[in-house]
């Protein structure tokens, strides 16, 4: 929740902190522009999506990014009609 992005239409005038806690900065771990293009071996057994066998290796930054659009962006929920 500390880098979701809660309120994409800003329809609430909410308070949110949006600085960065330390712990998901990726700097703090010592972690340059050079390590996101290094490619890390994820395996193949039981996965599925973007993480599927036909793509065993991915870079860090990519997977990252796909970390990052699945845990902290938006979604969206579409309600057709609820009976009573």
């Amino acid at each position: 929740h500390n880098i979701a992005n809660l309120d994409p239409l800003g329809v609430y005038d909410a308070d949110l902190d949006s600085s960065i806690p330390h712990e998901l900065d990726l700097p703090n771990y010592g972690w340059t522009d050079a390590d996101m293009e290094k490619e890390f071996d994820i395996g193949s057994f039981m996965n599925t999506g973007f993480m599927s066998p036909d793509r065993p290796k991915l870079k860090l930054g990519d997977l990252i990014e796909r970390l990052q659009q699945t845990y902290a962006d938006s979604i969206g929920v579409e309600y057709m009609h609820i009976a009573d």
